[in-house]
């Protein structure tokens, strides 16, 4: 059996599509709403909307810290990884350290 092989590519504005290749075919990393997450996988999308609700707000507040329209962090929320730029502002911009929590995940 053909080991899994990942990768990602970065779309507009700081999201990023993670996509899968398995015995030559590609399939896209896209999450169905409510799909619940295996514990070693990690979904920033996911876990800055839980900060978001967490800190009582809105992502119409989000977008005008992070310089971007609300429609793109309301994307963002459906993107498993983010490029590093628009991570950073977000992490600054709630006080929660996603890097950290990135590189937790990495086991070493």
């Amino acid at each position: 059996m053909k080991a899994l092989l990942s990768f990602c590519v970065v779309l507009d504005e700081g999201l990023v599509h993670d996509e899968h290749v398995r015995n030559g075919i590609k399939k896209t990393g896209k999450m169905k709403k409510n799909e619940p997450i295996p514990t070693t996988e990690l979904h920033l999308g996911r876990l800055i909307k839980a900060e978001l609700k967490h800190q009582g707000r809105t992502a119409v507040w989000l977008a005008k810290q992070v310089n971007c329209t609300p429609e793109n962090i309301y994307k963002s929320f459906n993107a498993q990884w983010l490029t590093m730029p628009l991570l950073f502002k977000i992490s600054k911009a709630l006080g929660r350290d996603f890097f950290k929590e990135c590189s937790e995940r990495l086991g070493i």
